[in-house]
């Protein structure tokens, strides 16, 4: 090949390269997750970080690679940059913009939300239990529907909890009676325990705002590919003042997860 056709064919090769090059620039900004490489893009530009964590890493890709980074609240993230990887790191409750810009005019911005884990569950289905010899069956049956009326979650209803510790023993619980009523509110602490044939359950100790204490024993199992919840609650001393012959009532109600958005 002569000095001519070469020079042409190293000229051709550059600005094919220039071309290259300058599409990649108006490339959209996006953050790609180091762990299981989660895209998140100008279409998904939400992500929720628990105080818990300690960092979620991304990587930068799009633009033209010369990155500057605002963050609008340093009182809820902070982040660090090593010139790949931007990390998140949260401070406190709450949400921060954070804005990722380049030379070519690329913009990005992620509303990062610093929240605790939650966890909410409807009632799909709920059993009464009243045992007493004494009793009549008009007795039985009237306390069967006053204690399924006085349930703070009826069927359809939710329970609602928030996490305030790491190993989630401890946080807030609201009460939906009906998906559009105003919860009853209370705190609630868990304890591991175990019945008598070794089927592990949480106990729930659950402080109203009321001041009332009310106890649940919460359990998970498997149901074919379906993941199922209960909640127990002995309600025998409620009861048991105003119909002497009872002996046992006690309440088990289905749960199904819902999503938190």
């Amino acid at each position: 090949m002569n000095t001519k056709k070469l020079c042409k064919v190293l000229l051709m090769a550059a600005c094919a390269c220039c071309l290259t090059g300058c599409g990649d620039d108006n490339d959209a900004i996006s953050l790609v997750n180091t762990q299981g490489n989660e895209l998140i893009t100008n279409n998904g530009t939400y992500f929720k970080l628990s105080p818990f964590s300690s960092g979620d890493t991304f990587y930068i890709s799009g633009g033209d690679g010369a990155y500057s980074i605002s963050n609008s609240n340093e009182a809820v993230v902070r982040f660090s940059y090593d010139g790949q990887t931007i990390t998140f790191y949260p401070v406190g409750p709450g949400s921060s913009q954070v804005t990722i810009q380049d030379h070519s005019g690329n913009l990005y911005t992620l509303t990062v939300e610093v929240a605790y884990p939650e966890e909410r569950f409807m009632v799909n289905s709920q059993t009464v239990s009243i045992i007493g010899g004494g009793l009549t069956q008009n007795e039985t049956t009237t306390l069967q529907i006053r204690a399924a009326e006085e349930l703070p979650v009826q069927l359809g209803g939710e329970y609602h909890f928030v996490y305030m510790a790491a190993d989630s023993t401890n946080g807030e619980l609201n009460m939906y009676k009906s998906p559009n009523d105003f919860p009853t509110t209370g705190v609630f602490q868990k304890q591991e325990k175990y019945k008598e044939d070794g089927t592990r359950y949480e106990q729930l100790n659950v402080t109203l705002a009321s001041g009332e204490t009310v106890i649940y024993a919460f359990s998970k199992y498997i149901s074919n590919t379906d993941t199922l919840y209960t909640l127990q609650q002995d309600v025998t001393d409620k009861y048991k003042t105003e119909y002497p012959a009872l002996e046992e009532a006690s309440i088990s109600q289905e749960l199904q997860a819902i999503d938190v958005k």
